[in-house]
């Protein structure tokens, strides 16, 4: 189960993101550059932390920034994490830009990933991820639409798909109409032979999830896990002191 469950990098620091690969406790991690503090040049030295602990790592893309996508595949990742896609036309897009032709438009360039191994532009084809993430109500209204696209998976956001709902559930799981969005999703990707994922810090949502068989799981984020490990390691302490 290990393999299946990953982590969100955000913190921008690849010493960070070095840290986690190397804590054994996830078996694929996505470096953040939507919402995280880091730019390209942080995602890069990440990557290059990560590769040598031998797991995935993938990249989180702003739909439309199509440059991008190809920019952090020839650093190195594995794969990328479209953010917010509501159309088959963004996950056209993407896939172009992640993919060689004859499967997209994306460019050789004398780049990182090109002398990682040997070969890698004729086998990117079936080693490069591209995944879109589905975050909101018309992207599932186009949910068959976008899963006939050349991407190779598809990734539910879990939180953001709740605030669009108009608040946030103590449990998302219980209410019926993200339930089917969750389930359809799975479908389709059974249909489609992508790859199905979702993101959940709450352990026993992710739990649900992994059981409903969503192949990813993220469960760990790791602003997250820097505070509670803070937060933990004093309440020891306390505990500790009080007892002596």
């Amino acid at each position: 189960m290990q393999d299946t469950l990953g982590c969100f990098c955000a913190l921008g620091s690849p010493l960070v993101t070095e840290l986690v690969a190397r804590s054994g406790a996830f078996g694929w991690l996505c470096v953040d550059l939507q919402h995280g503090m880091g730019g390209f040049t942080d995602c890069l030295a990440g990557l290059q932390a990560v590769a040598a602990i031998g797991i995935p790592a993938l990249v989180r893309i702003p739909v439309g920034d199509d440059a991008l996508v190809t920019r952090v595949l020839d650093a190195g990742a594995h794969g990328v994490l479209i953010a917010n896609v509501e159309t088959p036309e963004q996950a056209r897009r993407a896939s172009a830009a992640a993919f060689y032709p004859p499967r997209g438009a994306r460019s050789i360039g004398p780049t990182r990933a090109r002398y990682l191994r040997d070969g890698y532009v004729a086998a990117a084809a079936a080693h490069t991820e591209c995944i879109v993430m589905l975050e909101s109500p018309p992207a599932f209204e186009a949910l068959d639409d976008i899963a006939r696209e050349p991407v190779t998976g598809l990734f539910v956001g879990l939180a953001d798909l709740v605030l669009t709902l108009g608040g946030h559930l103590d449990n998302p799981l219980h209410d019926p109409l993200v339930r089917r969005w969750l389930e359809s999703t799975l479908t389709a990707c059974a249909a489609r032979g992508l790859t199905s994922g979702v993101f959940s810090e709450d352990v026993g949502t992710a739990v649900e999830l992994k059981r409903m068989g969503f192949d990813r799981v993220a469960i760990g984020l790791d602003a997250t896990i820097l505070m509670n490990g803070a937060r933990k390691q004093r309440a020891a302490f306390d505990t500790a002191w009080s007892a002596a």
